[in-house]
């Protein structure tokens, strides 16, 4: 799914990338650099659970609209 995606970019890949800046990036600037890659990968983190949600909800409101929709149908056959 894209949320486990997008969490596993900010999980994995994204980390693996600033683990590489930081071995190979030596100076004052790389620590902002990776603080601000650190804060980055939070955002794709949480978005992805953000996603995850929504997803989830309207799963929860297409079943509802489905489930609303049989039962007045087997109303308006009575």
């Amino acid at each position: 799914s894209i949320s486990s995606e997008l969490s596993d970019v900010g999980k994995n890949q994204f980390e693996d990338c600033m683990d590489d800046v930081s071995k190979n990036w030596k100076c004052d600037n790389s620590k902002k650099y990776i603080n601000k890659g650190d804060k980055l990968k939070g955002y794709i983190v949480d978005s992805s659970s953000d996603i995850l949600k929504a997803a989830d909800a309207l799963e929860r409101i297409a079943a509802n609209l489905y489930n609303a929709e049989k039962r007045n149908t087997l109303i308006a056959k009575k």
